[in-house]
């Protein structure tokens, strides 16, 4: 479903420009012609065995998601299936100085297949917990999940989410993805692009 709150500002926070990994290895935030580093994430699939932090993410997330749609359960459980399916499953998690701070969760392609929808990869799930929204740690997530998983994408939004369509917007329709955007039947945003 491609349900999401993505790393946008709060209101009244300046809007993040594009992020780029300099010479040094460390990632930085264009905002306003003004270069300032951001904290160094490090993206890894969830361990099976240290799965709780993802559980608590996946929890507050459907209860923010509720808010945006009253079908999504609130405080739902992440099926097991995430760490019994790797190849076809991937629950992506970020660490800020070793503490999870957010989840990226991608269908690979038998399951995009088997929600209808078309391409190698779709996005099902993404979150960054508050106190890290709007320093870019969702962008360096997604660019991080893209470079590892090459190929046709997919994600879809609710569009009365604006924090996440907004976010969609600047990071899948510019280059270098250069994505496009449609309203699907089911009412939801879909983005489709490429990562090379």
């Amino acid at each position: 479903m491609g349900r999401d709150l993505a790393d946008q500002p709060d209101e009244g926070a300046p809007a993040l420009g594009l992020v780029h990994v300099g010479a040094s290895g460390r990632s930085l935030r264009y905002n306003g012609g003004s270069v300032s580093a951001l904290p160094p994430i490090d993206l890894r699939l969830a361990p099976e065995d240290d799965r709780a932090p993802l559980l608590r993410m996946y929890a507050e997330h459907t209860s923010i998601l509720h808010r945006f749609d009253e079908s999504v359960v609130p405080h739902q459980v992440l099926q097991e299936d995430w760490w019994q399916r790797p190849g076809d499953l991937f629950p992506f998690q970020a660490y800020v100085e070793g503490a999870p701070v957010g989840f990226l969760l991608v269908l690979g392609k038998r399951y995009v297949e088997a929600v209808g929808e078309t391409g190698d990869y779709l996005i099902w799930e993404m979150f960054v917990e508050a106190p890290h929204r709007g320093s870019g740690v969702a962008e360096q997530m997604l660019r991080g999940v893209l470079a590892r998983l090459p190929g046709r994408w997919s994600v879809k939004t609710r569009p009365r989410n604006e924090r996440a369509l907004g976010f969609w917007r600047r990071v899948l329709l510019e280059a270098p993805l250069d994505g496009d955007e449609s309203l699907s039947a089911d009412g939801f945003a879909t983005f489709r692009f490429v990562a090379r």
